[in-house]
Parts: C-alpha cells; structure tokens; sequence
C-alpha cells in the first residue's frame, strides 16, 4: 500500500479537521434553543460538523489499513500504536475524572463502554477482523449486508417504524462498519483517481453541499438533532466526509504556514484525541459563564488543540533532552514527525 508524500499530507490535514470536529462534540454547547439569528445557525453548525468527525477517521483508518504483516507482527503493531496509548492514556483522564468526583467503573471506562473512547475498541475490532477477511469478494459481501442494516434498520429505528430494542443488535460494530469499508474499498479497489475526480469538480462539489444540508435540515427541522441514529445520517456524514477531503484539498494547495499547521495537528491527532476530554470540560465551564463567549463557540476545539499542541511539543522536547523515546508512543505520539499517515 503506497501512500505518496502528497496524500500522507492531505490525510493528515484531514486528521486535524476531524480531530477538531471531535472535540467539537464534546465541547458543552450553550442550549440552541435560548438563541436565535446567526449565533443558532453557528451552534447548530458546529454540533453537526462535530457528528463527522469519527467517520472520517473510520474511512482514513480503512485507507490505510496494512494487512500484509504476519499475524503476530500485525497484533504487537496495533498494541504499540493504539492499545497502549488509548489504556494509558484514558487510564489518566478516568484518575483525573476521579479526582474531580466523577466515578466510573474503571474496566469499563477503559474499554470504552459509555465514554468518548467508544470508538477505540470498535476500531481494534475492525482491524482484527478485516485482517482475517483478507478477501475482496467476501469483504464486499459484508459491505453489502452492512449497509443494508445500517440504512434499513436504524434508519426505520429512528422514525419509529422498528422498536429500538431491535436495533441494537450488534451495536457500534456493524453501525460504522461501511465507514472502516468505504476505506478498505477505496485502497483495494484504488479509487483515488476516482476521488481526485469528485473532489475537482464543480458540479459533483455542489451537489454534495446541497446533500449535506438537506439530511441535516430534514433532522433538524423533524428531530431537532443529528447523531449516529438519526435518519439518513450514513448519506449526511458520507457528504461529510467529501467535503473534509475537498477542504484538505484547498488547505493542502496553500504553499505557506496554514498546510504545514495543519499537518502538524494532523500528526498529533491521535495524542489530541485521546487526552482532549478534560481540557474540553475546563473550557467549557471557563466561557460558558459569559454569555458574550458563546460567539466564540467555533473556536473552542481551537483552543485545546492549541494546548495540546504544546503540551506534545514539550513532551517532545523532554523526550529528546532525556534520550526517552519510549514516552512518546505512550502517548500516541511519533519520533520521527516526517513518518508517513498511519492507519488511525
């Protein structure tokens, strides 16, 4: 699987959008309803764009899945860069969530159940399992059945055609499953050239805008929300997820400060992740208590990803000062910050 230096760029420019829209969603918004004008359309804008983010990690993570290693050497791979870092690093936010008087039960925090690190086992799930699905005719069968039950049943769920004790039958797992195979599809099948095509032109741009704003108006105005069991919401964040791609495209051809910032982010996207919850609680308390900061909304995932930014930047500091190296991808982070995309 070739990843050029090109599109490692734009993928991790499409990181930091996502990580952004993470934790966009779980910044505390102020209640929509107790304003109007353009301040209501940018809170509601800000808590849809915030629904995108986990889909475009789960078709990068599907882009870039390697599974040509040998078994054992895949698994110590995916221990080193994803499992270690997500149990240390929500092993500290759940003390930190305990210090602060919030008690979960620990072996379920870890293992993400009812928490934002919800996607994390769902991810290590898809990698096993695609692993040992190393066949194109029998993956695109699952991408099939999961579509279908993806489409058919949350879908009917969610405008109560189907009880919703039926529908959670497999959970998160099938739920975003066609997100992690869209991925796969596009990396086995080689459809860049065929995505660079959408992503250039006007009229494929336009349509998916308008896609976009019509599954998430239809929500609005007949739910009042979007979330991963809302209606037409695998059509919503496939749109989405376009115009991410579209929005690194631009990004990535600006030759100056903003592409290099963005890819930066991008490597530290992962780290950001998983330790961004705290920091998105202080926040929100901090500027919630003046009224006149809600304008600010937009930029509160901002803030945090900046002080995380430098909070990676002087762990890498002291890494390189001590010879510690090992710190590094306790935390998610990379020595070498020209390392290609990788798939998380």
């Amino acid at each position: 699987m070739a990843i050029l230096q090109r599109e490692s760029q734009q993928i991790y420019i499409m990181k930091a959008l996502a990580v952004y829209s993470i934790i966009a969603a779980h910044c505390k918004l102020p209640m929509m309803e107790n304003y109007s004008g353009s301040l209501s359309v940018m809170l509601t804008a800000t808590k849809y764009f915030g629904e995108i983010g986990v889909p475009v990690f789960l078709v990068l993570s599907g882009r870039l899945f390697d599974r040509n290693r040998r078994f054992p050497d895949f698994l110590r791979n995916k221990c080193k860069k994803i499992v270690l870092p997500w149990m240390c690093c929500s092993l500290l936010v759940w003390i930190y969530m305990f210090i602060q008087g919030d008690f979960y039960d620990l072996l379920r925090w870890l293992l993400g159940i009812g928490n934002v690190y919800w996607y994390m086992p769902v991810l290590c799930l898809y990698f096993v399992v695609f692993y040992v699905l190393h066949n194109v005719n029998l993956r695109g069968g699952v991408f099939i059945v999961s579509i279908i039950y993806h489409v058919v049943v949350y879908d009917l769920c969610a405008v109560n055609i189907v009880a919703a004790e039926n529908c959670v039958i497999l959970g998160n797992f099938l739920k975003h499953m066609p997100f992690f195979l869209m991925g796969l599809l596009i990396n086995d099948f080689n459809l860049k050239g065929h995505i660079y095509r959408i992503l250039n032109s006007h009229i494929a741009m336009v349509i998916t805008c308008l896609v976009l704003i019509i599954t998430a108006g239809y929500n609005h105005i007949k739910f009042g929300d979007i979330n991963y069991d809302s209606p037409l919401f695998l059509v919503f964040s496939s749109a989405g997820i376009i115009m991410i791609a579209w929005i690194s495209l631009k990004i990535q051809s600006n030759s100056g400060y903003i592409k290099n910032a963005f890819a930066t982010i991008g490597k530290e996207s992962y780290f950001i992740y998983l330790l961004h919850l705290p920091f998105a609680g202080i926040l929100s308390n901090i500027l919630s208590r003046n009224l006149v900061t809600a304008y600010m909304i937009a930029f509160y995932p901002l803030f945090i990803i900046i002080i995380l930014h430098f909070a990676a930047g002087m762990m890498t500091w002291f890494c390189k000062k001590t010879g510690i190296w090992g710190l590094l991808s306790i935390f998610g982070l990379q020595k070498n910050c020209i390392e290609k995309a990788e798939g998380i």
